[in-house]
């Protein structure tokens, strides 16, 4: 299991901070590298870039918890249904 927390931008959407469940530090540093300062409703963006640069086994996993998270955003972002 791949866990991503981000610290996040409510008016501007931008990714502030970002941390994960990987085991090495070298893999948390790439994915803060990769999403922080890039907005979490660009997920086709950030799911491509993340899939165009990591080719370790956590690929697959990362890119689910970015589209995870995105659509956590935006449901969020959309307020209560009416």
């Amino acid at each position: 299991m791949f866990i991503i927390g981000l610290i996040v931008d409510t008016e501007t959407h931008v990714i502030e901070k970002v941390d994960c469940t990987a085991g090495l530090a070298l893999t948390v540093e790439f994915v803060s590298e990769q999403l922080v300062g890039r907005s979490l409703l660009d997920n086709d963006s950030l799911v491509e870039s993340i899939t165009d640069r990591c080719h370790g086994s956590s690929q697959r996993a990362l890119a689910t918890a970015v589209r995870s998270a995105s659509a956590t955003h935006r449901d969020l972002s959309a307020g209560p249904a009416t």
